[in-house]
C-alpha cells in the first residue's frame, strides 16, 4: 500500500498553487520520507496542502467559495460554518484528530486494513470522531462506546469495499465478499487477504449488533439498508465504466447510501431501549436527509483526488453534467474537468444544497420526541465542518 505518492504535487488540494514557502516545506518533507514514519509525514504533507488552500484566500472558506453578503444572509447556517474555518482553526482541528487514541479493537482492525487498503490512519480517527458527533442521544449510556466502535468498524468495511470498486476496479471480488457462494479464485495474495478481512469485519459487526436490546426489532431494517449500500457500490462500478449514464437523480438516489447514514441510525435504534417507535417513519426520513448532508460534504472534499484516480462517481460530476458544465467526452481530460468545475462555482451550489436539506430536516423533526433533534443537527453541523477542514486527508 502506498501512503504517499513518490512524487508529491506542490499544488494545493483545491487545485490552487501552493505558496512558495509551502512548496519548499513539501520538498523537505519528500526528502524525509525514507527516514521517518510515513504516517506522520503523510499527515504533515496534507496539513500543508490544506493550509495552502485557505492561505490562497488569506481569510476563510466563506471567501474561498465565493459567498457574498447576500449568500451569508440567505444561507446563514453554512455561511457561519465557512466563516469559522481559517488557517488557525484548520491546523488546530487536524492536529486534534491526528492525536486521537483509537480503542485497541479499532487499532487492530486498522492495522489489518492497512495491509490491503488504500488509506491511512487519519481517516479512521476522523470516522471515529464523526461517529461520536452524529450518534443519537437516545442510545443508552451502557452501549454508547460500543456503538461508536461498531459504526466505525462498519465504515472501515465501507472503505475496504469502496477501494475495491473505485480504486482497484474489482467488482468480481466485491461479489465474492457479498455472496459467499460466488465461485472465485483469488488472483493474488492481496485479493485473498482482502476477501478474508472483509468477511471477518462483516461478521464482527454482526456480532456487535446482536448484543443491543432492540436488535431483533431492527435487524430486518439493518440488513435491508446494508443491501442499499452494496447496491451503491455496484452502481459506482457501473458509472465509472459507463460515464455517459451519469445523471443527478440516480447519483443522489443510489450513491448517498455509500455514506451509511441510515445504517448508522439503524445501529443507534438497536441500542435505544426507550425509543418511541411512533417516531420511526419520520426518523427514517430524517436519516435520509442526514445521509444526503454527509454525501455533499464528502463530495465537496474528495472530488479532486477522485479525478486523479479516474473515479467520477462524486455528486459534483453529476451536477456538472446536469448544469451543462461538462459532457461525457470531457472526462477524458482531467485538467479540463477540474478547471471547468472550479470556474462554474458548483462547489458553492452544493454548499447551498447542504443548507436546503438541513432546513428540510429541521421542519420534518419538529415533533420528534424520541431523541433531541437539536443535538443531532448540531452534530451534523460539526460533521460538515470536519469534512471541510479535512480536504486532502480523506
Amino acid at each position: 500500500m502506498s501512503l504517499v505518492n513518490s512524487s508529491i504535487s506542490t499544488k494545493g488540494v483545491s487545485g490552487l498553487k501552493a505558496p512558495v514557502g509551502i512548496r519548499d516545506q513539501l520538498s523537505s518533507l519528500n526528502y524525509r520520507l525514507n527516514k521517518v514514519n510515513a504516517r506522520i509525514i503523510c499527515f504533515e504533507i496534507n496539513l500543508l496542502l490544506s493550509i495552502s488552500m485557505i492561505k490562497s484566500v488569506e481569510k476563510s472558506l466563506f471567501e474561498y467559495y465565493g459567498f457574498s453578503k447576500t449568500d451569508g444572509a440567505d444561507y446563514s447556517v453554512i455561511s457561519g460554518i465557512l466563516k469559522d474555518i481559517n488557517i488557525k482553526s484548520v491546523v488546530q482541528s487536524l492536529e486534534e484528530i491526528q492525536k486521537i487514541n483509537l480503542p485497541e479493537v479499532l487499532t487492530e482492525w486498522l492495522n489489518k486494513y492497512e495491509k490491503v487498503g488504500e488509506r491511512n490512519d487519519f481517516i479512521c480517527k476522523w470516522t471515529f470522531q464523526g461517529m461520536k458527533k452524529v450518534t443519537l442521544d437516545s442510545v443508552d449510556d451502557e452501549y454508547k462506546n460500543s456503538v461508536y466502535v461498531t459504526k466505525t468498524k462498519s465504515i472501515i468495511l465501507n472503505y475496504l469495499l469502496d477501494d475495491l470498486i473505485d480504486r482497484r476496479k474489482q467488482k468480481e471480488v466485491l461479489e465474492v465478499i457479498i455472496n459467499s457462494e460466488e465461485i472465485y479464485r483469488p488472483k493474488n495474495e492481496k485479493d485473498r487477504e482482502t476477501i478474508k478481512l472483509a468477511r471477518d469485519l462483516w461478521q464482527d459487526v454482526q456480532k456487535d449488533i446482536k448484543q443491543y436490546p432492540k436488535y431483533s426489532e431492527f435487524r430486518e431494517l439493518f440488513f435491508y439498508d446494508y443491501e442499499q449500500f452494496f447496491n451503491a457500490l455496484r452502481y459506482s462500478f457501473l458509472l465509472n465504466n459507463r460515464p455517459f449514464i451519469n445523471n443527478l437523480i440516480e447519483n443522489q438516489m443510489y450513491l448517498s447510501h455509500n455514506m451509511q447514514g441510515i445504517i448508522s441510525i439503524d445501529i443507534d435504534l438497536m441500542a435505544s431501549p426507550k425509543l418511541d417507535c411512533d417516531d420511526l417513519p419520520i426518523l427514517r426520513e430524517i436519516a435520509w436527509f442526514a445521509q444526503r448532508l454527509g454525501r455533499i460534504g464528502n463530495s465537496l472534499t474528495t472530488w479532486e483526488r477522485e479525478v486523479k484516480e479516474d473515479d467520477f462517481t462524486s455528486e459534483i460530476f453529476a451536477l456538472a453534467v446536469c448544469e451543462n458544465v461538462l459532457d461525457a467526452s470531457d472526462f477524458k481530460d482531467k485538467e479540463k474537468v477540474v478547471r471547468k468545475i472550479k470556474e462554474s462555482k458548483l462547489e458553492k451550489k452544493l454548499l447551498k444544497e447542504w443548507e436546503n436539506n438541513y432546513r428540510v430536516m429541521s421542519i420534518l423533526g419538529s415533533n420528534i420526541k424520541s431523541f433531541s433533534l437539536d443535538s443531532f443537527m448540531q452534530g451534523l453541523r460539526e460533521l460538515i465542518r470536519m469534512h471541510l477542514i479535512s480536504t486532502g486527508h480523506k
